[in-house]
């Protein structure tokens, strides 16, 4: 009873470790922003302790909004922020503009060809790298001559017909405002792309034919659910709050909003609502709408607007940064003179620009100067306006965006799911400092030549300047791009880096998984020699080394992403949790528990914290400014960077373990096992105690509540240590259906002994072949048959029958002392089955143990020494009780076999054998029952954790099978002689055949 007692009290705390580590590691008053980080479950996924910057531990698969609101239905969960990370690659090239000045005092056109080389570079902290090179052919004209051309029959003219929806109307009708211009520059890049421009009378612009995709990182969020979560830190989120949801606002709602409220972004948004209307106006009021509902009129149909204007769209709400990102990014434009030439009047249905041969040769030109300029806005994703690239002799001209006051437009095509980098090797030293391995997975270019394609690979040539190394890549999508459902964002808003900044202080260490600064700085080089401090600057792709920061804010509760596997993780505050002191703990690990029920991945992040690691780069690309040169790829050292490192019982899941619950199984039973072996063991000394008391005059019923009264004195104590249990479970309910069936089992098991002990027991004449079987001997002194010979002794002149009984034995007989013995620990299960189950309970005790504690060590690799004892106090406990279990079989069989012994002796010497056959013979039925249950429990463990999966599988074999082979010692080999050993053994097994 007291072994059961034990295991009772271990089932109820087994899911109290992650709970007993927050006890003692984390502060009562700590109230982080949140508890709980839930993740989608992974079962082959072991459960990150570290995490890089914005990075939240996710195992690759993603989650849907419906997950989000199966655990917001939860009655302990009081908020559920979600979270998402997108990639955009916002197509930038376009911006820029080749900007040249006209000269005033040339009065008639005066073209002229070039060469242009422009070369873009950054720098990643190591020194300049060159990101592309692209060059042009260009026929520019300076002058200041008529910026209009006359251009007969270059309109369109009346008798043209045009549509409006299903009304056809003279094209004449349109207010097409077409007045053809001079045009003054062309542009024919390397792929063949060709852009024309003209003069406002200053600058001659034209666009440049470049691709260039900035990398930009989308955060998707809940607005309302984010700014419960971060609370003040989160009023940047106002107007997501306003205008987010389910469907995308048009420009009207979005006008109206930006009257009520104040602010550059809110009046631009009114102003753009304005003009948009003043606009509609006038089509509407002109002559070609005027003509579409006479017509719509006389035919008794509806106008609609939308034939005209087409279809209203919706714009998606988002905020983004108010600086773009850090990266530096310059500008250098060579030009090269082939000597003057004629330019096309018009691009409108003119001709093109005849360049001269040396140019189209790739002949070298006269140097007609450079210019280097920083162009930074070209990675501001919001923006629209012209980035301009000054034309040498130029001189410094105030930029000119056209008086642009709104440029908040984001395109999202084409947006991805991109997972964090993956650090391997994470260590923590004797010195308590982590250090982590990051080794590239690709290649990317942002910048590409004219005619290319950038897109979202990252399997780009890595020799080819301009390549950077990809640490993460897009995840595979289930469905076309995000984002082709609302192609257009709106920008509604802004947020700074001081406000992600701010948002970071508050989070103390807890992982949000997007406000995170992402700095890194080079502190040793590839040979491991200290180097100066050098900060590495963020990539313009959003897979390098750091990534990309949060750029661009939005609404996760979009319409179209409903069904999309998006949500990355989401962020639980647990209710009624606001301090961590013993109840505050009791509702996060049940909130846990209740996650984990539902399939995800529950992780507590109490006590998390910020450090500095030392991450070992490799598979870096070292840039160039060399177009014609290659870029090397090595390592590039070892940075350190602030990453989060998770609560000491983050890694510890709050469910039972598989090894766990083996262990638990394993040990109840064996519990079990033994409380019958010892009540019905003691079955013939109670029938003993039964007929002197029935002799005394008792009757039936009474003998059975006299041993029922002992019986209930051991189940009541039970009953009371079972109880305490369920008031110190962590979880009452689930420990519940544990301790009950223990309790029953054991209730059970008393009954059915005392049933037994209270039945008289009856005569059983015991025949010479039921001894034969038994011994597997003849019960006659005058016969002993081993190895076919045949041994007579037979004074009473016997000889014939001795013969014929010595041949019908010899049938039935081994042919040797050790095959005897195994054919009497196989005809003698009452001495042989406390062997095999000793054998077997500690094997199996110590295979669960094994894996139970290569759960919690695996999970709590972060944990302080003691959190991780206190984790694995209710396995322990097990063990010992299954130890325990072990031992008193042990004892039990020792007990058995020199019980047995010493009647087995007397009847083999009485049949003539020598002492050393009967110790062979003895030692053979020992050693086969052993072995044999050593064989088996290996096999059926083998077989069991490679049925779970198990991948430590030999190791915990291994363990069982030592533990199985010392118990096989302890049952064999002769203990030393000391007080009161006989007696234990007496003890242990009841005389007169109490166990039979």
């Amino acid at each position: 009873m007291g072994l059961l007692a034990l295991t009772l009290l271990a089932a109820c705390l087994v899911q109290g470790g992650a709970a007993a580590v927050l006890r003692h590691s984390v502060d009562a008053s700590a109230r982080p922003l949140y508890d709980i980080l839930v993740t989608a479950a992974d079962a082959g996924a072991t459960r990150p302790t570290v995490l890089p910057p914005n990075a939240l531990g996710g195992s690759g698969t993603a989650m849907k909004m419906a997950d989000v609101q199966a655990l917001r239905a939860l009655a302990d969960v009081e908020v559920a922020a979600p979270i998402a990370q997108l990639l955009l690659p916002v197509q930038q090239g376009w911006r820029m503009q080749l900007a040249a000045a006209v000269d005033p005092a040339q009065l008639t056109p005066s073209g002229e060809s070039y060469r242009a080389t422009l070369r873009l570079l950054s720098d990643d902290g190591l020194g300049e790298r060159l990101l592309s090179e692209e060059r042009y052919m260009v026929a520019l004209d300076q002058s200041n001559a008529p910026l209009d051309v006359a251009a007969p029959g270059s309109g369109p003219e009346s008798g043209a017909m045009c549509n409006i929806g299903d009304v056809t109307i003279d094209c004449s009708l349109f207010e097409w405002g077409f007045e053809p211009n001079r045009t003054a520059a062309w542009v024919l890049g390397s792929g063949g792309d060709l852009s024309s421009g003209q003069s406002d009378g200053s600058v001659v612009t034209v666009s440049l034919p470049l691709a260039f995709a900035l990398d930009q990182r989308m955060t998707l969020i809940d607005p309302v659910a984010e700014q419960a979560l971060l609370g003040d830190a989160g009023s940047f989120l106002n107007p997501l709050v306003e205008l987010g949801g389910a469907r995308g606002r048009s420009t009207e709602e979005l006008g109206a909003w930006g009257s009520a409220n104040t602010g550059s972004i809110a009046k631009a948004l009114a102003e753009a609502a304005e003009s948009e209307a003043a606009f509609r106006l006038k089509m509407e009021q002109g002559p070609a709408y005027q003509e579409y509902l006479r017509v719509k009129t006389e035919r008794g149909e509806p106008a609609r607007l939308a034939d005209y204007f087409g279809e209203a769209q919706e714009m998606y709400p988002v905020l983004v940064a108010e600086e773009p990102t850090p990266a530096p990014l310059r500008a250098e434009l060579s030009v090269e003179s082939f000597g003057p030439m004629a330019l096309p009047g018009t691009d409108s249905y003119g001709e093109m620009p005849a360049f001269s041969t040396p140019l189209l040769n790739d002949s070298a030109g006269t140097p007609a100067g450079t210019v280097v300029q920083d162009i930074p806005e070209l990675l501001d994703a919001s923006s629209y306006a012209a980035v301009p690239v000054w034309w040498p002799g130029t001189g410094a001209l105030p930029s000119s965006d056209g008086g642009e006051s709104y440029a908040g437009y984001i395109g999202f095509g084409g947006a991805v799911l991109v997972d964090a980098s993956q650090p391997n090797a994470v260590r923590r030293g004797a010195d308590g400092a982590y250090t982590a391995q990051l080794d590239g997975v690709g290649f990317r270019t942002i910048a590409v030549p004219s005619g290319g394609s950038s897109g979202l690979s990252t399997r780009a040539d890595p020799s080819v300047p301009g390549a950077e190394s990809a640490y993460s890549e897009p995840r595979a999508a289930e469905r076309p791009p995000l984002g082709e459902e609302f192609e257009t964002g709106a920008s509604v808003g802004s947020f700074s880096a001081d406000e992600l900044n701010a948002i970071a202080a508050v989070a103390d260490g807890i992982p949000l998984g997007a406000y995170e600064p992402v700095d890194a700085v080079l502190v040793e080089d590839a040979d491991g020699e200290p180097v100066a401090p050098t900060p590495i600057t963020p990539t313009l792709s959003g897979f390098g080394l750091l990534g990309a920061q949060t750029s661009i804010i939005g609404d996760i509760r979009r319409a179209g992403w409903q069904d999309d596997t998006i949500v990355e993780a989401v962020r639980v505050r647990v209710a009624g949790a606001e301090r961590y002191d013993g109840a505050g703990i009791a509702a996060v690990a049940a909130a846990a528990r209740d996650i984990e029920e539902l399939g995800y991945t529950a992780t507590i992040v109490a006590g998390s914290h910020g450090e500095s690691v030392k991450v070992s780069v490799d598979g870096y690309a070292f840039g160039t400014t060399d177009a014609a040169g290659e870029q090397r790829v090595g390592e590039l050292g070892v940075v350190e960077q602030r990453w989060t490192v998770l609560g000491p019982a983050a890694a510890l899941s709050t469910a039972v373990g598989t090894g766990t619950m083996l262990l638990l199984n394993t040990v109840l039973l064996a519990v079990l096992g033994l409380l019958a072996l010892t009540e019905f063991g003691a079955t013939p000394a109670r029938r003993r105690d039964a007929a002197t008391l029935r002799g005394l005059g008792w009757n039936r019923p009474r003998i059975a509540r006299w041993f029922a009264g002992e019986q209930l004195v051991g189940l009541l104590l039970l009953l009371g240590v079972a109880g305490i249990a369920l008031v110190a479970a962590p979880e009452p309910a689930v420990a519940l259906p544990i301790v009950a069936a223990g309790f029953i089992g054991a209730a059970l098991i008393c009954v059915i002994a005392t049933v037994r002990a209270t039945r008289p027991s009856g005569v059983r004449v015991i025949s010479a072949e039921a001894m034969e079987r038994s011994y597997a001997v003849e019960y006659r002194p005058e016969a002993r048959i081993v190895g076919g010979a045949t041994h007579s002794n037979d004074p009473s002149g016997r000889g014939a029958a001795g013969a014929a009984s010595a041949t019908r034995a010899q049938r039935r007989l081994p042919i040797s002392t050790v095959s005897w013995g195994l054919q009497r620990a196989w005809r003698r299960p009452v001495a042989a089955l406390p062997m095999a189950l000793a054998v077997l309970t500690a094997m199996a005790t110590v295979a669960a143990f094994a894996l139970a504690i290569a759960e919690i060590s695996g999970q709590g690799a972060q944990a302080p020494v003691g959190g991780q004892v206190l984790a694995a106090v209710p396995q322990l406990l097990l063990a010992l009780c299954g130890a325990g279990v072990a031992g008193a079989l042990v004892v039990r069989s020792r007990g058995q076999s020199a019980q047995d012994g010493r009647r087995l002796r007397a009847v083999l010497a009485a049949t003539g054998w020598p002492n050393e056959d009967q110790r062979r013979a003895t030692l053979a039925a020992s050693l086969a029952v052993t072995l044999a249950s050593v064989l088996l429990g290996s096999y059926l463990l083998w077989f069991a954790l490679g049925a779970l999966g198990v991948t430590s599988e030999n190791a915990i074999v291994s363990s069982a099978l030592a533990a199985g082979i010392v118990v096989a010692v302890l049952i064999l080999v002769p203990l030393p002689t000391w007080r009161g050993a006989s007696r234990l053994m007496r003890k242990a097994v009841p005389t007169d055949g109490d166990a039979a």
